[in-house]
């Protein structure tokens, strides 16, 4: 039965209230970037200093553990580092990059502008060691002229390298590949992976320790899938055409589960098996109507015989997946055949469907389907993403932001132009204190009590102002960007309002 949800019965406006204040602290914003790109090296005592296209990254001595990148929203002039060096008279890391000098003083921990890069504090040993040839880790061939060979030939140069306090060791920059560490003594190279295989982050997935970053960069190729293990400190990459079956890594939406995580891409579904450490894909000669996927949906069925279902939103229609039967096939619905998905939810046993021209409703417990519509009208438009806090299903709207009680019919309404301060509401996040608006021009923050909004940006310490995916993770929550992802510590006990 097809029924039509009523006009909702309370509508919640509230003069709008911004606070812009905030006092920060080393460490409470943290971007990370595609650092692949190594252009120098610098060392201390205990650190390994290198210069990137995404930053400078730094590897300590003792510990063997890598610290929290420098970037721009540390207070770099530009990600783009094409020198580095160290000072140990006044204890100071110096940059140099397109968009001006600076330097990093350890003690106080503060970055300031410069005007002259110290030219004779450089150092390398490029031109005066020669290198051995190196054993490296399956794929990979070492070439003693300057650079190393994958298994389909793409070549990496050397850009850089530095030996360490001994001599026994050495530090390479590759360009492409990012760090290497090799032996003097028994040369046995090995990569340090740090940070993201692309900036591009579309979305991003926490999986108990496990962070999955996925993105679509058009001028990119391949591309690729990152995977984080923070308890490890472990950075490991995806690529396609590299990995068996994985035919696209341009990623639109992640979703986990116990088994599987999946990966809706332009060009199909992937799924990676957490046991087999292995990879399927799906197309539409295995039930797709469309390979464009923008959304993924995953529900736990209570009723354990007929297993777990991903629901997929596509460019043309949605459809479901059951892992019993390995099978894909269309959920069929008039309101939704054929129609372009833009995000998924499932809350109060429903699942709620955006689209270009509105808000859908599934049972998930006797099939009964319906319509969302609201006096004002700020559901009837381009639905950009649906979030819940439990209680409340939230809606980001082309009109504004929509939060909506399906018990009892009580609704927030926070419209463009009116009680909502912030432009086009692309991406939300929300828990039981704060609603999280994620636009082109930044991050808007509501608290919930207060009704106050605080805006966010680069000049707070967002590495891009363009957010694409917002994910919670305990205090820190995460936002992705064309340009990389930052965690922000945002209930930290210690940042003043």
């Amino acid at each position: 039965m097809r029924k039509l949800l009523f006009p909702l019965l309370l509508s919640l406006f509230v003069f709008c209230q911004v606070s812009f204040s905030y006092t920060y602290r080393e460490g409470d914003w943290t971007s990370y970037t595609m650092t692949r790109y190594v252009s120098s090296i610098a060392m201390d005592d205990h650190t390994v200093y290198f210069g990137t296209s995404g930053g400078v990254i730094h590897y300590g001595k003792i510990d063997k553990q890598w610290g929290k990148p420098f970037t721009t929203s540390d207070g770099l002039p530009d990600n783009r580092i094409s020198r580095i060096a160290y000072d140990s008279d006044n204890g100071e890391l110096w940059v140099d990059t397109p968009l001006g000098i600076s330097s990093y003083n350890l003690t106080f921990k503060r970055w300031q502008s410069r005007a002259l890069f110290p030219d004779e504090l450089v150092k390398s040993d490029k031109d005066s060691l020669k290198l051995p040839n190196f054993f490296m880790e399956f794929g990979y061939d070492f070439n003693p002229q300057g650079s190393i060979f994958d298994q389909r030939l793409a070549r990496y140069d050397i850009t850089d390298y530095l030996t360490d306090d001994w001599g026994d060791h050495v530090w390479l920059a590759t360009w492409g590949l990012g760090v290497a560490f090799g032996s003097l003594r028994s040369w046995n190279l090995e990569l340090y992976r740090f940070g993201l295989y692309q900036n591009d982050v579309k979305d991003i997935c926490v999986d108990g320790q496990i962070i999955w970053f996925g993105g679509n960069d058009i001028f990119q190729y391949p591309e690729g899938i990152t995977r984080y293990d923070r308890t490890k400190e472990k950075w490991e990459y995806f690529i396609e055409g590299y990995e068996t079956a994985l035919r696209s890594a341009s990623v639109n939406s992640i979703k986990s589960g116990k088994e599987f995580v999946w990966f809706g891409t332009l060009r199909g579904l992937a799924s990676y098996s957490k046991k087999e450490d292995s990879w399927k894909f799906y197309t539409r000669s295995r039930g797709l109507g469309s390979n464009q996927i923008n959304a993924l949906e995953y529900y736990q069925n209570p009723d354990g015989k007929r297993g777990n279902i991903l629901f997929i939103g596509t460019s043309a229609g949605l459809y479901y997946y059951r892992a019993v039967k390995d099978s894909i096939a269309q959920l069929e619905d008039d309101n939704v055949n054929s129609e372009y998905v833009n995000c998924l939810k499932v809350a109060q046993n429903n699942l709620w469907i955006g689209t270009k021209f509105g808000i859908y409703r599934i049972s998930l417990t006797d099939s009964t389907r319906g319509v969302l519509s609201t006096p004002d009208g700020i559901v009837s438009s381009n639905i950009n993403d649906i979030e819940t806090d439990g209680k409340k299903i939230w809606f980001a709207t082309d009109r504004g932001i929509l939060g909506y009680d399906p018990n009892t019919g009580e609704r927030e309404v926070y419209q463009l132009s009116g009680n909502y301060p912030g432009s086009r509401p692309l991406k939300l996040a929300v828990d039981k204190t704060n609603l999280w608006a994620g636009t082109e021009n930044g991050i808007w923050k509501m608290d919930r009590q207060s009704k106050v909004w605080a805006n966010f940006t680069t000049f707070d310490g967002l590495i891009d102002n363009d957010i694409q995916a917002i994910t919670l993770d305990g205090d820190h929550i995460w936002f992705g960007t064309p340009r990389g992802a930052t965690l922000f510590y945002w209930n930290n006990p210690l940042l003043l309002k």
